[in-house]
């Protein structure tokens, strides 16, 4: 309604100062607002208690699920992503839906990381290791800083422009309800490699 009485009243109406005060106040208000609902909104799903319903997938499944439901955002950004199974047929028992929202947030994650980056890659890759099946997500940004590390997954925490700071800290959550650990690490040669261990 602001708005709408100032597009009508002209620049040198005294009412004019007041009615642009008015209305950024007002713009402010609701841009803090939006903020508050955001912050809320993570905290209640970070504090949720979250129950994995196990079952058994190829895991070259779920990595083409993630490609679908991001191949617009990579395209858009020109970052390439790869898949790295081995052996391809390999199988893990897992909640579908919850480890799904975990790797769309780490990918989230990379191709924020890349915005910057002139041949930005992403890989998913899932091996066997030491007995275990560890699923990454590596890219080949800026990776973190040994401080950053350490915060990483302290709700809020975040190293990008737009982040929330909810995404590792959910995928740590994912993982947890998993019986399964992540580790952050450096990529060789500069990046970020995020890994689900199961």
């Amino acid at each position: 309604m602001v708005a709408e009485v100032l597009a009508q009243v002209s620049p040198d109406d005294p009412r004019a100062k007041p009615l642009d005060d008015a209305l950024e106040a007002l713009q402010a208000a609701t841009r803090r607002s939006e903020g508050l609902l955001h912050f809320v909104s993570g905290h209640r799903r970070l504090t949720r208690p979250l129950q994995a319903q196990m079952r058994v997938m190829p895991v070259q499944r779920l990595f083409a699920r993630i490609h679908r439901l991001l191949a617009t955002d990579l395209a858009e950004r020109g970052i390439r992503i790869a898949n790295t199974v081995e052996p391809e047929t390999l199988e893990l028992a897992v909640d579908a839906d919850l480890l799904d929202q975990a790797l769309i947030n780490l990918v989230r994650n990379a191709i924020e990381a890349l915005l910057d980056a002139p041949q930005g890659r992403i890989e998913l890759c899932a091996r066997r290791a030491e007995g275990r099946i560890a699923i990454s997500v590596i890219d080949n940004g800026p990776g973190f800083s040994p401080d950053q590390r350490e915060k990483v997954f302290v709700p809020f925490f975040t190293t990008k422009r737009r982040g929330s700071g909810t995404g590792l800290t959910l995928a740590r959550q994912i993982a947890a309800a998993h019986g399964a650990p992540v580790d952050v690490l450096q990529t060789p040669g500069g990046g970020a490699t995020v890994s689900l261990l199961s």
